[in-house]
């Protein structure tokens, strides 16, 4: 099979636009499509042709992974669905897996088609005209031999009875956990995990007042967890995202092996240190400038506590912005007033090495230079001719130059990606060190809040349970935790002062308890400001007391889930 281009998938997609869509349709379906992300894969440009190819008022119906409620790339995905449909149901598979050769979870959504004269009204400027969408979560224990609700519905056509429920239906069945989401939760959902993005300023504007543009928290959490937690807690909630708290992924350096090394010894003052290069290059041991190394996270076993502590970490990045090869020096000019020395010999027949060589990934073989997260660090190396001004700056940029550190790489917290045991917020060094992309990154942006106060969050029994809820299990009974689900963490609403006691209970924790197991000898005191704040009154010590019982029973009871799930996928392929 010849594939398109993924280029030519989107000129496809503005063609057909062009074809199918009613005209007044035509700039929305065009910002849409040229709006999508690069890094997403076939299903979401999937999505957009499946809505280019119902009719107005038919139903479209669509079996995806469940990760269009949490990949980045997938909130426009969201936004298109609520913008040309009027969503009827989401089903989702809980504990199973309907499609057994499926390495992911599956969702069944819903929507009916709605008319251009509504399609070209942004989502901010409608007015309420759908009743709640039935979320649904069906668990193993709801199926029979022939039907994944046979149990639930014992009746002769239990898919019927299930279709029938949901339309009308309250209520719990054995399996099936089902909460309703009104409209405007999902639109300020949408718009909320979109509102710093271009796309959806050109065609939404800027909010006007009296519009909601944050997310409501009843929503929040699945709707197998909901129920549970302790009645009004979310009513008293807002996501992550309506604070001045920012998520993002730590570092991504487009090739590892390159520029990931290894302390070959201790650090001592000197012109230069020894350091490992990776397997890509034979371990061999090459001099390093001191300036070009920077301390670098890069996985969870090299944590030993709830802070990261420098003096562990023998990862280094190679941060060459301040080097050329010496060829290089010649070639574009290299000066003195471009702050860019000319690197040693040791270094620079490494980094030459590394030009020469083809990173395997499958069927494809890659030289490093060329590698579609490297490339655009600057000139290859066989684009010396080109004009350095073309890359701005004095001097050229080069492939081996790392690009310019975001606050997203050198974070106050971070989370890891994928977590085996309980999921837990790490508070960086201080002054910060850079944080690798197995995590997820989180910093303030003002002095309304503060990093000690975020880790205490996290890290009460509250944030243990949102992000235990909000992750996805995978093969192995892990939990995969991304930056987008922690966007979507209910956090309560706190006074200042409330802010100030979580910030100094969590100074006081760290100082005593160096382990997660010793940090929650100590974390009752803030249990008590955070269910305090759910709650909307001072909660006494026995309601504290049965409130961390009950959410620590369903955090146990969702871990094991995972585990379970695990187990008993191992014992099929047995």
């Amino acid at each position: 099979v010849k594939l398109l281009s993924a280029e030519a998938i989107r000129d496809a997609l503005e063609r057909l636009a062009l074809k199918l869509a009613p005209p007044e349709e035509h700039p929305i379906w065009q910002c849409l499509i040229r709006s999508y992300s690069g890094l997403a894969d076939l299903s979401l440009p999937s999505w957009f042709l499946c809505g280019l190819l119902t009719a107005p008022s038919g139903v479209l119906a669509l079996v995806v992974p469940q990760t269009w409620l949490s990949r980045d790339y997938a909130r426009i995905t969201r936004y298109f669905f609520l913008r040309f449909f009027q969503p009827l149901a989401v089903v989702q598979e809980s504990g199973q897996r309907w499609f057994h050769e499926a390495l992911v979870p599956v969702s069944l959504v819903i929507g009916r088609r709605l008319p251009p004269e509504q399609t070209v009204t942004p989502l901010r400027g409608r007015r309420r005209t759908f009743s709640a969408t039935p979320y649904v979560e069906i668990g193993s224990s709801a199926a029979s031999e022939h039907s994944h609700v046979g149990r639930a519905f014992v009746g002769d056509d239990p898919e019927g009875e299930f279709s029938n429920w949901l339309a009308r239906g309250s209520g719990s069945r054995a399996g099936v956990a089902l909460k309703r989401v009104s409209w405007e939760s999902q639109r300020d959902e949408a718009l909320s995990v979109s509102q710093e993005i271009h796309w959806l300023r050109q065609l939404e504007g800027d909010p006007p007042g009296g519009i909601a543009a944050t997310v409501s928290s009843s929503a929040a959490l699945p709707p197998s967890v909901a129920p549970l937690v302790p009645m009004g807690f979310l009513n008293h909630t807002q996501p992550l995202t309506c604070e001045p708290i920012r998520v993002g992924q730590g570092l991504r350096t487009g090739c590892n092996a390159f520029f990931y090394v290894d302390l070959a010894g201790d650090v001592v003052g000197g012109d230069s240190l020894p350091v490992l290069t990776s397997e890509l290059f034979g371990r061999r041991c090459i001099m390093v400038p001191p300036t070009a190394l920077k301390p670098v996270l890069r996985r969870q076993a090299e944590l030993s506590g709830l802070q990261v502590t420098p003096d562990a970490l023998r990862g280094r990045l190679l941060d060459l912005r301040g080097l050329v090869l010496p060829e290089d020096a010649q070639r574009n000019g290299v000066s003195r007033q471009n702050r860019r020395r000319t690197m040693p010999e040791s270094l620079a027949e490494y980094v030459r090495s590394a030009a020469r060589t083809y990173l395997v990934r499958g069927q494809t073989r890659t030289l490093i230079p060329h590698l579609s997260a490297v490339k655009p660090n600057g000139l290859g190396p066989s684009e010396g001719g080109n004009s350095p001004s073309s890359h701005g700056g004095d001097a050229a940029r080069m492939w081996y130059m790392i690009p310019d550190f975001a606050p997203r790489h050198i974070p106050s917290l971070c989370v890891p990606r994928i977590i085996h045991d309980a999921p837990r917020a790490i508070l960086n060094a201080k002054p910060p060190l850079l944080v690798d992309a197995n995590f997820s990154a989180l910093w303030c942006e003002d002095d309304r809040w503060n990093p000690e106060t975020v880790f205490a969050i996290f890290n009460s029994t509250w944030g243990e349970l949102c992000m235990e809820a909000l992750g996805v299990s995978l093969g192995g009974g892990a939990l995969k935790l991304e930056a987008t689900h922690l966007r979507r963490l209910p956090i309560p609403i706190f006074s200042g002062s409330a802010k100030g006691r979580l910030r100094s209970f969590a100074r006081a924790a760290l100082e005593t308890a160096s382990t997660a197991i010793g940090f929650r000898r100590h974390r009752a005191k803030i249990d008590r400001i955070v269910f305090s704040a759910l709650a909307r009154r001072q909660l006494s010590s026995g309601e504290i007391n049965a409130t961390v019982e009950k959410l620590t029973r369903i955090i146990r009871a969702l871990r094991a889930k995972r585990r379970r799930n695990h187990h008993d996928e191992a014992t099929e392929e047995e």
